[in-house]
């Protein structure tokens, strides 16, 4: 376990509602896990517990919020959809079935599950591919009998292949049906808190101490390969933009608005293509995972403004421009290829030096097009 250790922010992201919740619900700060009698004597469990017959066990509570809501998504979408309210998990769990196919022995089922926390305002979706074997098992009422051996082979934890329509329109419509929502991405869902789990909570280790299993229950992880994005999410927890950078922005924006039709490097740029190089090289086992530019403001002849591609967020730092090449850092330049009047084509080059791998090189093919 612990091989995805939760981590509360990042440069653009930041997930402490995630980790606050956890906190107050979760015996995360004690050295020794808690045994599920321990735990039950905690505040945090009292307050779930609460929660729970609250929102799905008190008289009529259910039908006039959760069931109306289950009713109202599921009219939406024109599909039926099973809810499953459960006094051992902090939600509501939902099966959408899109396609279920039966034989005398097997059944294969496509579903859409989908998980609302009651312990903040979180979700998540995956489109999971189902099967149940039923098969002839040991009984003492004769061999007659048959059993139900239940595998999951997949999930689809974003929007594509064959659910994405379905997965973006369930998306849609939860976002709709429950404003200030946040979808948790796969890859936050299965990072771990130790002590999030119970010392005899051991029926399903996939789980153990998930973020997952804190704000869903078990039934959110699955023992399965995945298919997907697994960031699909992420935009939710983007960070807001500070006031330096929102500063910066002006500026970017004073540049395009006063921005020269010469043909100079020297102008405002919008990234409009990308195409990765097939010949780039490499050595040793390390991914290529590279954040591109969204806009590089180059009008200032010694500062780059350049604003990241998935948050919006602008920054700035030195650079130069000798033999055609943009330097900026050691670890990166840009090689230029054309330049027009309102047009420039770029190559990264990464130089990226490690004692058991390096990356050196042009990675990928950047068009821009000038920004006014």
């Amino acid at each position: 376990m612990y091989l995805r250790p939760f981590r509360n922010t990042y440069y653009d992201h930041d997930f402490s509602l995630i980790y606050n919740t956890i906190k107050e619900y979760y015996p995360i700060k004690q050295e020794k896990r808690f045994t599920s009698k321990k735990f039950a004597s905690t505040a945090g469990f009292k307050t779930i517990q609460r929660l729970m017959i609250a929102e799905f066990f008190d008289n009529g509570v259910y039908e006039r919020k959760w069931g109306k809501f289950v009713s109202s998504v599921s009219k939406a979408l024109n599909k039926p959809i099973a809810a499953h309210p459960a006094m051992s998990a902090p939600s509501l769990f939902c099966d959408l079935t899109l396609s279920r196919i039966t034989q005398t022995d097997f059944i294969r089922e496509k579903s859409l599950y989908f998980y609302i926390s009651i312990l903040g305002p979180f979700f998540s979706i995956h489109g999971v591919d189902h099967s149940i074997a039923l098969l002839p098992m040991d009984s003492r009422y004769g061999p007659s009998e048959r059993g139900n051996y239940a595998a999951t082979h997949a999930i689809t934890v974003s929007p594509v292949f064959e659910y994405e329509d379905a997965f973006s329109a369930l998306e849609h419509e939860l976002r709709k049906q429950l404003p200030g929502y946040l979808f948790v991405p796969y890859d936050i869902g299965v990072s771990t808190i130790k002590n999030i789990s119970r010392t005899d909570d051991t029926e399903d280790l996939a789980a153990m101490d998930t973020i997952y299993e804190g704000l869903f229950g078990s039934r959110a992880v699955h023992n399965a390969l995945t298919r997907g994005d697994e960031h699909y999410g992420l935009s939710d927890w983007l960070k807001p933009l500070t006031q330096k950078e929102k500063k910066l922005l002006d500026v970017i924006s004073a540049h395009a608005t006063h921005s020269t039709n010469d043909i100079t490097v020297h102008k405002v740029w919008k990234l409009v293509e990308k195409e990765r190089v097939d010949t780039f090289p490499r050595t040793g086992n390390m991914s290529v995972i590279v954040e591109l530019f969204d806009v590089l403001d180059l009008t200032d002849k010694s500062k780059v403004i350049a604003i990241a591609e998935k948050r919006g967020a602008p920054f700035s730092d030195k650079y130069k421009i000798k033999d055609n090449m943009i330097e900026i850092t050691a670890d990166y330049s840009f090689r230029i290829v054309e330049l027009t009047e309102d047009s420039l084509t770029l190559r990264l080059i990464l130089n990226i030096q490690h004692e058991k791998s390096s990356m050196e090189g042009e990675v990928v093919e950047l068009k821009f097009v000038q920004m006014k």
